[in-house]
């Protein structure tokens, strides 16, 4: 069985956009093992696509209604509530 990170990251980022309505932050990408350039790479390659500041919805630009609620929580930070 694989550890977590034997996993390859695109996985990890998957499962987490999956269990996050298809949207991930910045830290939690780099929490992922991902740094700066790869980040900003995938954004250039189209499969993170920017909705606010450090908050990138994985694969695709369109999100459900709960995805961008959450995507406006996220780029909030800790404290925020919808």
């Amino acid at each position: 069985m694989r550890t977590s990170r034997q996993t390859p990251v695109y996985h990890r980022v998957a499962a987490l956009a999956d269990r996050q309505d298809g949207v991930v932050t910045r830290t939690q990408l780099t929490e992922l093992g991902l740094g700066r350039g790869a980040i900003d790479a995938r954004v250039r390659a189209g499969h993170l696509h920017r909705v606010h500041r450090s908050v990138y919805a994985v694969g695709r630009r369109a999100l459900t209604t709960k995805g961008r609620f959450l995507a406006a929580v996220l780029a909030c930070g800790h404290q925020a509530v919808l």
